[in-house]
This record gives C-alpha cells, sequence and structure tokens, in this order.
C-alpha cells in the first residue's frame, strides 16, 4: 500500500542561531557548534503549506525556553553521592517550564518530572538502583545522568485540509513546538569487589587504609587480608627497628650504657620459659629498671604492628 503524508509543506525557522529550513519529511540534526536557539527567544515558523493532505500555510511565533544551568553542575557530581547510598542532589536556577531528570545504565532508563521553580531535586535512590540493574560480576556499572528543561508551545488555530484513505482530516489542527535545554554527562562506576571510599574506589578485601571498612586503616607496618587488617612478621620488625632509633632512643641508649641492662637483655632474649626469665631478673638486679624501661617503650610504639 502506497505511504500516505501528512505535513505542512516547506517549513522555514527565524529567530534562530542558524538558518533552517526542512521538507517533508522533517528532520533535522544540530551541529556541534552550539544551541539552535537562543534563551527566551521568539521563534518564527512558516508553512507553505501541505500539497496533498496537511496543514494549510501558517505562520506562527513560539517562545523558546531559557537555558538550563545545574548549580553546582552535574559534572561535578562525585561518583560517591551517585553510586553511594542516599538519595542524588540536583539544582539548577530556577525557570517557569518544566525539568525532566533522566538517569540511564544497564539496567534502563528512568524519568522524573520536576516543577522548574523548585530549583532542586533529590533523585530516589531507588531510581538509580533500578537504572544501574543487576550487572555481571566483573562488569563496571555507568550510569548517564541528564537534566532538561523543557517548553511546550500549542497553538490550536491552523487550518488543515485534504483527504487520508484511512483516516478524516478534520479542518482544525494543532502546532505544537518543544523547545529543550539539555545538560548530561556519564559517570563510571567501582570494579566488581570495590567500593566507593569518598571519591575514590577501595578493594576493601585488600585496602589497608580501608580495610573491610571505608576508613578502616590498618595503620603503618601492617597488612589487609579478607577485609581484616594483620600483623606481619616484617612489619613488626620494621616497627621495633624504627622505635630503637627514634620514639624510644633515650631509652635504648640508656640500656646500651648500663652493663648489667646489656648482660639482662642477653639473657632473657635466649630464654623460652617464665622461669628463666625470673632467673635472668635475679642475677643482674641492677639492670632491671633501665631494661623494662626500653622494652616497655617499644612494646607501646609497636603495640598495633606486633600484636
Amino acid at each position: 500500500m502506497k505511504s500516505e503524508t501528512f505535513d505542512a509543506g516547506p517549513l522555514a525557522f527565524s529567530g534562530t542561531t542558524t538558518a533552517i529550513t526542512l521538507f517533508p519529511p522533517y528532520k533535522f540534526q544540530a551541529g556541534g557548534g552550539g544551541a539552535p536557539f537562543l534563551g527566551g527567544a521568539e521563534i518564527h515558523v512558516q508553512a507553505q503549506g501541505a500539497t496533498n493532505a496537511g496543514f494549510e500555510k501558517f505562520d506562527a511565533s513560539f517562545t523558546a525556553t531559557t537555558f538550563l544551568q545545574t548549580s553546582p553542575a552535574i559534572s561535578k557530581l562525585s561518583r560517591e553521592s551517585v553510586f553511594g547510598a542516599g538519595s542524588v542532589p540536583i539544582a539548577w536556577a530556577p525557570g517557569s517550564d518544566s525539568i525532566v531528570v533522566t538517569v540511564s545504565g544497564p539496567g534502563g532508563s528512568a524519568t522524573c518530572k520536576v516543577q522548574d521553580s523548585l530549583g532542586k531535586f533529590d533523585l530516589p535512590r531507588s531510581v538509580v538502583t533500578a537504572a544501574i540493574g543487576d550487572v555481571d560480576v566483573d562488569a563496571v556499572p555507568a550510569l548517564t545522568l541528564s537534566v532538561a528543561r523543557q517548553k511546550k508551545d500549542v497553538k490550536k488555530d491552523k487550518k488543515a485540509n485534504g483527504t487520508l484513505r484511512l483516516a478524516s482530516v478534520r479542518p482544525e489542527g494543532w502546532l505544537e513546538l518543544v523547545t529543550v535545554s539539555t545538560e548530561s554527562t556519564s559517570f563510571h562506576g567501582c570494579s566488581s569487589g570495590e567500593a566507593f571510599c569518598g571519591s575514590t574506589c577501595a578493594a576493601l578485601s585488600s585496602d589497608p587504609a580501608n580495610c573491610g571498612a571505608c576508613g578502616n586503616a590498618c595503620g603503618q607496618y601492617r597488612s589487609c587480608a579478607a577485609g581484616t587488617c594483620q600483623t606481619t612478621t616484617a612489619g613488626c620488625s620494621k616497627c621495633i627497628q624504627t622505635a630503637t632509633k627514634a620514639t624510644c632512643a633515650a631509652a635504648v641508649s640508656a640500656c646500651n650504657a648500663d652493663n648489667a641492662c646489656t648482660d639482662l637483655d642477653q639473657c632473657v632474649v635466649n630464654c623460652s620459659t617464665p622461669a628463666c626469665d625470673t632467673q635472668c631478673r635475679a642475677d643482674y638486679p641492677t639492670g632491671t629498671a633501665t631494661h623494662d624501661a626500653a622494652v616497655n617503650c617499644i612494646n607501646a610504639a609497636c603495640k598495633t604492628a606486633c600484636n
């Protein structure tokens, strides 16, 4: 069956930033040089009229929407606010048209319509979660967030004529023009097994700065394994060496300068039982206080690293 068209013939637009003339079937592809209209511009649409079925010639005027400006810009939203917990805060300079917030991801797209004059909207976490969907374990979730200001003008005084085989043409037609100003940006999430800690992705199972949970730091000389802070022999030894030369340097020097203290230290190093330790202290009683001061200092400095 031969297709039939219902159009308004050639269309010419004025009040736009560049000359636009369209012929049926209508299609317009904006270039990368900027918006096709100015904010709040008066746009005139002139139609020559349909050859067959469609609108009679007309000359109609519309007022374009004003430019959208999010504040702060949605491109400045942190990944933590987008992929974390809670709603995603979106704000813009208020206007008098309508706002459409769209979030798209592996799970699909969701659209929320908002009153322009409010100037803000908290995108619900449930909507973001639905857009992320059930991604594969090795996939990195990605989301696209767009905020658009829309203005729709409808003219109901246009005339139409002609005949169509499958439908009746009403003598009165409506003409609708929608102008849109949009901001859009994309966000990439963390890989599988990672979580947002601040604005960065962290592997909670192995990151010593975020071990098991964001902000749970294992501290110097300790490692993170399976989400738990753990002591390592190398870390403990390094801590003792550092404490000997820094925090406990004075106490260690005092012991080194005391023969009884060094003899006691050499004795207890070779002990493997409490009885042996007690005997060493009995053999070198004058070095006990100095020895204990150095040992207690090192134990306190390396309590986390060696326990």
